[in-house]
């Protein structure tokens, strides 16, 4: 699994860049990895998960929408509208994802 950079908390906000490899994408696995993601942000005292994903980006799209956790939401932070760019948010919990 290719993770980018990271970015530090700032402002009570992080950010992940994170890509798996066609082979990585089976099994749950991106299960796995959201539901990691929203622990490390609920320990470091984040409250809210937002994602941008590319239309094209079918597994991903499928994936966000099967976990039925994250909900569509318009641009933030420093993106722009993108007709080719979906945006997401999920509140953190502790009971994680299913």
């Amino acid at each position: 699994m290719r993770r980018g950079p990271a970015r530090p908390a700032r402002l009570g906000r992080g950010e992940a860049h994170v890509r798996a490899p066609g082979s990585a994408r089976e099994g749950n696995i991106g299960v796995r990895v959201l539901a990691e993601l929203e622990a490390l942000a609920i320990g470091s005292g984040l409250t809210l998960l937002r994602l941008e994903t590319g239309i094209h980006n079918r597994e991903a799209l499928a994936l966000y929408r099967r976990v039925r956790i994250f909900t569509e939401r318009g641009p933030f932070g420093d993106y722009a509208s993108d007709p080719l760019s979906v945006f997401m948010e999920k509140a953190c919990k502790s009971v994680g994802f299913s």
